[in-house]
Order: structure tokens, then sequence, then C-alpha cells
């Protein structure tokens, strides 16, 4: 990495600020399948609430995979 590369990485990482992140909400849904919403509050605490909601533990993916990876010869997936 070049040096004037490395000075302008340095600046951005020192000009950072929290207060330009922009404001989400997360939709967390936890291993026993409870449907969570976190978020930061104006103090920086981060707040969560349950949605009430129930729903199976994992993410279902009915999308079919159009491509191929090879890990090492011999292992796709």
């Amino acid at each position: 990495m070049a040096e004037e590369d490395r000075n302008k990485l340095f600046n951005e990482i020192r000009n950072f600020s929290q207060r330009k992140l922009k404001k989400v909400e997360t939709k967390v849904i936890t291993g026993s399948g409870e449907q969570l919403t976190e978020k930061r509050s104006p103090k920086g605490l981060q707040q969560v609430k349950s949605d009430g909601i129930n729903s199976l533990g994992y993410v279902v993916d009915t999308k079919p995979d159009l491509q191929v990876g090879m890990i090492i010869p011999g292992l796709l997936i």
C-alpha cells in the first residue's frame, strides 16, 4: 500500500463519526424463532423490542442457486 493511500485511509478513520451513520432498525430472528427489532437510542444504547411473533428459527431459502463455486478440486458448493 502506497504511503499516500495509507495517509488517506488513516484520515478517513480518524474523521469517522458515528453521528454520520444512517439510523436503522434491524430485524432479528433468534434460533428459537422469536422475532425482535433492534435499534440504538439517541444516547447510543441498544434497544430491543419483541415483535411478539414466532416463526421458524431459520431462514427458508426458496430461490434456486444459479452459481456453483469450487472450494477445492472435487468440492463444490
